[in-house]
């Protein structure tokens, strides 16, 4: 009986053996997960910081975007004004070649006119 109690007792003594191995065994895979997530969550504030270093490089960009479109919509307006401007001078220059050609032909036939009484 005793020796049945020693049996037992050793079972117990190595089944408690076993689920202490086990313990450990989950402590360690628990620790090495502890440190896998400790370099996950470095990578993950790294990228963050990457990212809102984008984000910064993105608005200047897009803000620098803006201040060119700008620049080319005064460009575009200063160009549209000169055109408005070259064509009013032509229109006014053109108006003047015509007032001087027919003042031109005016004088010719005014000319022609005394001509012909003069020949008359």
């Amino acid at each position: 009986m005793a020796k049945e109690i020693l049996g037992e007792i050793l079972k117990d003594l190595q089944s408690m053996k076993t689920d202490f191995d086990e313990l450990k065994q989950g402590q360690n895979k628990l620790e090495q997960g502890q440190i896998e997530l400790k370099s996950d969550f470095a990578e993950l504030k790294e990228g963050q910081h990457r990212l809102e270093k984008g984000y910064i490089e993105l608005k200047s960009d897009v803000a620098q975007l803006k201040d060119g479109q700008l620049r080319l919509e005064q460009g575009q307006n200063e160009i549209k004004d000169t055109l408005k401007h070259f064509a009013t001078l032509t229109i006014e220059n053109f108006t003047n070649i015509r007032k001087e050609l027919r003042m031109a032909v005016n004088e010719i036939k005014s000319d022609v006119e005394d001509i012909k009484q003069q020949t008359n």
